[in-house]
């Protein structure tokens, strides 16, 4: 059914977008999406942004021994993607109306993690249509030569406390990588989000789910419990934790470790199998990232939690 056309707000900090009792917020001086709601209840704690870095496996180098310099481990380090967030320039934030009643929101953003701003770009387009449902579309192009073989090309956003709950279609129950899942089943799993830690003996990579058709996150709080949906086009990887890349990565022993209360979500186009590289062959050429431009697109909608 169609609905009234969606309402833009315009002013020097921000841009505003309304449709169907859901509620999009983006900052002009960061170019990010700062608030996600239906009805008012903010669900981000940080929007989405451009990621390229995982926290090491073994596989991919021993962050605690020299003599990692040949391996991927000691190429992202040089790359400054592994010890380092991304920084980002904010390059357009851009808004505009199409005559089927939706509108788009394109934000572009250079990133670098060593200030070399033509190392990567990353353009957002956002489109809120009258239903409410919210179509993001991504262009990610990689300009420097040394930029290869990354961990991942994907996206993170944070969700506020609460969103526990985690179904998804896609490979599980287990973790799975594109050269680690044929024991993996492609199925409707469910399980939370704490649960998809594994307890490596160092800290490391975890929890990851390809084939994935679709993501459900719940908050199952009271009345107003809802779950925030993320579909594929056609598919995607994912991981739903408690313990982002900047958590495990530092950490020498489990009990370094401190969960977030809040639940990050790595949604990826592509991500680095696992190889054997610890005391083996690294990863197999096709489960490599090759290329320099990636298109990927997803759908962010709100359900009622059961």
């Amino acid at each position: 059914a169609k609905g009234a056309a969606v309402i833009i707000e315009k002013s020097a900090a921000s841009i505003t977008l309304n449709a169907s009792s859901v509620t999009l917020i983006f900052d002009r001086s960061t170019g990010t999406l700062t608030h996600l709601s239906r009805d008012g209840e903010n669900v981000l704690a940080a929007g989405p942004r451009l990621q390229l870095a995982r926290a090491a496996t073994d596989n991919d180098g021993l962050k605690l021994w020299s003599g990692q310099a040949n391996k991927a481990l000691g190429r992202w380090q040089k790359l400054g993607i592994q010890d380092q967030p991304l920084e980002f320039q904010t390059r357009a934030v851009q808004v505009k109306a199409s005559e089927d009643g939706s509108a788009t929101v394109t934000l572009r953003h250079a990133a670098s993690a060593r200030k070399q701003w033509s190392d990567s770009t990353h353009a957002q387009h956002y489109t809120l249509f009258p239903d409410g449902r919210l179509i993001v579309d991504n262009t990610v192009k990689l300009g420097a030569k040394d930029l290869i073989d990354l961990p991942r090309i994907g996206v993170r956003l944070d969700l506020v406390e609460g969103f526990e709950q985690l179904s998804y279609f896609g490979r599980g129950p287990l973790e799975n990588y594109s050269d680690r899942k044929t024991s993996s089943i492609l199925a409707v799993h469910e399980s939370t989000v704490t649960d998809q830690y594994v307890v490596y003996v160092m800290p490391q990579e975890h929890g990851h789910h390809t084939d994935v058709r679709w993501v459900e996150l719940a908050n199952g709080k009271g009345a107003k419990a809802s779950a925030l949906r993320v579909e594929g086009d056609p598919t995607f990887e994912f991981n739903a934790t408690h313990l982002p890349v900047e958590s495990l990565y530092p950490a020498k022993h489990t009990t370094d470790l401190q969960p977030h209360k809040e639940t990050t979500l790595y949604i990826d186009a592509a991500h680095r199998g696992l190889g054997t590289n610890s005391c083996g062959p690294d990863v197999l050429d096709p489960y490599k990232i090759s290329g320099k431009e990636f298109r990927f697109a997803y759908a962010l909608m709100f359900r009622s939690s059961k």
